[in-house]
């Protein structure tokens, strides 16, 4: 298991890496059906992009020596998390509920036989 950490772990600091520099590079364009946005939003983009090679650049940083700096791969690992946590309400309307765009295009998959992405 140890074995299998330390490759994962620069692996993917260097995936988190290569997409904050595409992004950096074409802002929102960098996300797959993108629609053009204002130019507040893809500063926004940017802005966050720079964020994320940090933290790839952390991984990275980590990759080395995880044994002595578990404390640190511990703490990028619940920032990881949180960050996710913090992305679930935007599958949501301002009610709490699913938004109704998602939940029809749910329906079409499944009636399709693919899985809502």
């Amino acid at each position: 298991m140890r074995r299998a950490f330390q490759t994962f772990l620069p692996l993917f600091g260097v995936i988190v890496i290569a997409i904050s520099l595409t992004h950096l590079a074409i802002g929102p364009r960098a996300v797959i059906g993108s629609v053009p946005v204002n130019p507040t939003m893809a500063g926004e983009d940017r802005f966050f992009a720079g964020l994320l090679l940090c933290y790839g650049i952390a991984l990275l940083s980590c990759a080395r020596d995880v044994q002595r700096k578990r404390g640190y791969v511990n703490l990028l690992a619940a920032v990881f998390f949180v960050g996710g946590i913090g992305r679930s309400p935007a599958s949501r309307g301002p009610t709490g509920r699913a938004r109704a765009g998602a939940a029809a295009a749910d329906g079409r998959h499944r009636q399709a036989g693919l899985r809502a992405g």
